[in-house]
């Protein structure tokens, strides 16, 4: 491919946009650790410039050199199409763990909910872009295996390009509910969905992790049910809480890991009479979120008992 129209497509290089990096600042609130999430706002506004496309400049650089054929032009521009689309949808996966974040830190920061939907709305922009690129890359790709080369096929080709462009936004462009039907924003619409009051979302959590427990009068006893918000190793409370995937026990990080570089091969789950006999490795550890989130809605109740 030409350089001249790497040059034009690498102007949307998801690698560089940096729309979805978070800053973590971590504060020590009520003797547990919280994690506040926030965008970098002139990063978004780098993204949604990078975002942008020249139909004609992309065809025409196509056009501008044919060292090899003009199907082997396209196809190589199909083939980065491609990995641009899977990696904006990485950085749609990635703005979900911080909204998920941002949803169990900062709930009452309405800016910062809103910019973190921005920043998907942007990225369901560039998905839609690079898409119809694709189908007009396609389009033109059908309509080439005739064509000759001299100036004024290339400028029918262009215009072919550009007209099946136009086309594809102007229909995109007509669906208002495009954004809102979009599977990750209705996902991260839902992670910014009131879920009530601290308790109700404790015993929420506590369902989660330990299942229905029935009162003798077959009522729901959750608040009887204790969570146990220590680690087994170091005793005390998790800030950092993950689940050894192979029987379910929770540690800190942490500590488990300071455990596992002490004990080596003979580091057995700390937890007394676990039947795991293998020794603990790093792999077999995966953050609890909804541990963690338990134990930051915790000191929350805590610290507003009076």
């Amino acid at each position: 491919m030409v350089k001249d129209v790497h040059s034009a497509i690498m102007t949307c290089q998801p690698a560089s946009l940096k729309g979805g990096q978070v800053l973590r600042r971590n504060t020590d609130q009520g003797g547990q650790l919280k994690q506040d999430c926030c965008f970098k706002t002139q990063e978004r506004s780098s993204t949604r410039k990078t975002g942008q496309y020249s139909p004609q400049r992309q065809l025409a650089a196509i056009m501008s050199g044919r060292s090899r054929s003009l199907q082997q032009e396209l196809e190589s521009d199909l083939v980065l199409n491609q990995r641009l689309l899977q990696s904006v949808g990485a950085l749609m996966s990635e703005t979900l763990e911080v909204a998920q974040d941002v949803a169990n830190y900062c709930k009452d920061d309405k800016e910062l909910m809103k910019e973190t939907q921005d920043i998907m709305l942007t990225f369901i922009d560039m998905e839609d872009d690079i898409k119809h690129y694709k189908t007009a890359l396609n389009h033109v790709k059908k309509t080439c295996r005739t064509v000759q080369d001299d100036s004024e096929e290339d400028e029918k080709l262009t215009a072919t390009f550009t007209q099946k462009l136009n086309e594809l936004k102007s229909t995109n462009s007509n669906d208002e509910n495009r954004h809102l039907n979009h599977p990750k924003y209705e996902e991260l619409r839902s992670l910014f969905e009131d879920r009530g009051s601290i308790e109700e979302q404790l015993a929420t959590l506590r369902l989660a992790m330990i299942g229905n427990t029935e009162d003798s009068q077959g009522e729901l006893a959750m608040t009887d049910v204790n969570i146990n918000t220590r680690c087994p190793y170091t005793g005390c409370t998790m800030q950092d809480p993950v689940r050894n995937i192979l029987c379910g026990h929770v540690y800190d990080r942490t500590g488990i890991l300071t455990y596992i570089k002490q004990k080596s091969s003979r580091a057995k789950c700390p937890v007394g009479g676990c039947g795991n006999t293998e020794p603990i490795q790093e792999s077999h550890l995966e953050e609890h979120k909804t541990m963690k989130k338990y134990i930051y809605l915790l000191s929350q109740s805590e610290s507003q008992v009076p």
